[in-house]
């Protein structure tokens, strides 16, 4: 099967009439994918609480064909999970094709910002192994001077949009930090985000996260921040996740 190009993606909801012997299509809407929570509550309050004869999203391939799934007396949480669903999809899609365009250029020197802190955390919890979670290309690090600083005996650099570091490994490192990351994961990937880093890191999680957009954005008008959550967000989260009692310690970039 072809792989839909969630970039063209409609949804289709057709609503019919209660009678089961009139199914008579009263009409069609198209929303954008990024309103789906608006128009789930659209739908329930233009026809009410089971007044909803049965709902039909269509997801367009990239080669023209269509898969259409139906669902019968759906209710509005669950049209709003449904089409939840579908937007989760067409997100990572989008930022997945704007980060392979390289059209910003993400060079890896935030840690900078942040050194002297991470350099005074490292030293205080005797921290000798890295994983640099969200690296870009690593610009900071390539500079030796820089990078010896730290006093690591060994660095492991990781980012899903660069080739050269889109591997993650398994391995067990002292500490895992993520410079000004976090925001550019979307929600429904944040729960593997903090998984990823407490299961790797012995001794020390560090990450830090911008709460405003960005300054700079993809040509096709995506803001490349798509989690903008205020500090106490990020302490909760992080303290859900964290089942090992790892210490951690959140940064906010107010630069």
């Amino acid at each position: 099967m072809t792989k839909p190009d969630m970039a063209n993606t409609t949804i289709s909801v057709n609503r019919f009439s209660m009678r089961p012997k009139r199914r008579k299509l009263i009409s069609v809407i198209k929303p954008p994918l990024s309103d789906y929570t608006k128009f789930a509550k659209k739908l329930d309050k233009d026809f009410g609480a089971g007044k909803i004869r049965s709902v039909t999203y269509a997801v367009e391939f990239s080669d023209g064909n269509t898969r259409v799934s139906s669902y019968g007396d759906l209710d509005v949480i669950k049209i709003n999970k449904a089409l939840s669903l579908i937007n989760n999809q067409a997100l990572d899609e989008t930022l997945a094709r704007n980060y392979a365009s390289e059209d910003l250029k993400f060079l890896g020197l935030t840690i900078m910002q942040f050194a002297p802190s991470l350099r005074s955390l490292f030293s205080a919890y005797g921290i000798r192994t890295c994983l640099d979670y969200g690296c870009g290309r690593a610009g900071a690090w390539k500079n030796p001077a820089f990078k010896e600083s730290f006093g690591l005996d060994r660095l492991i650099l990781y980012d899903p949009y660069v080739p050269e570091y889109n591997t993650l490994t398994d391995s067990k490192v002292d500490a895992v930090i993520a410079c000004d990351v976090a925001e550019h994961i979307p929600p429904h990937r944040l729960s593997e985000f903090f998984r990823r880093m407490f299961l790797r890191a012995r001794k020390l999680v560090v990450f830090t996260f911008c709460s405003r957009p960005s300054s700079k954005f993809f040509s096709d008008g995506t803001d490349p921040h798509v989690s903008k959550y205020p500090m106490w967000w990020w302490e909760q989260e992080s303290k859900k996740h964290n089942i090992r009692g790892i210490p951690v310690v959140i940064l906010e970039n107010q630069a």
